[in-house]
């Protein structure tokens, strides 16, 4: 049944292939005329859809604007995970303070913070 359900999947290569035969206009599609049946390329609607499909699954990757975004989203990405483990860091080590001081120590711990008397 796996397989079954598999194969009425396309794959990756498979589409690609589809939308590659409707750009170049080698699919053809079947259309009833007068005349009968008859098999005729895409029109240029369809053929320009497809070739934006296939640059949206193959970016340019020499383009300088391209290459532009690809370092900026690494380098969010980068500064994103720097962020969050300094972040458990400074948890964790808060965390072993807090464990090794005494309620009288923690109350004027949070005393100094607020800016209040300790008594």
């Amino acid at each position: 049944m796996k397989q079954i359900d598999e194969a009425k999947i396309p794959k990756q290569k498979e589409v690609l292939e589809f939308l590659g035969g409707v750009m170049r206009g080698t699919l053809k599609i079947t259309v009833e005329t007068d005349d009968g049946v008859e098999e005729i390329p895409p029109n240029w609607k369809n053929r320009i859809d497809a070739a934006k499909e296939l640059l949206k699954r193959m970016p340019i990757t020499d383009d300088p604007i391209t290459q532009a975004q690809l370092r900026k989203l690494n380098a969010e990405a980068t500064l994103a995970e720097s962020r969050t483990n300094e972040s458990q860091d400074k948890s964790g080590r808060m965390r072993k303070l807090i464990s090794k001081k005494s309620d009288k120590q923690l109350e004027e711990m949070i005393q100094s913070i607020e800016g209040g008397d300790s008594k």
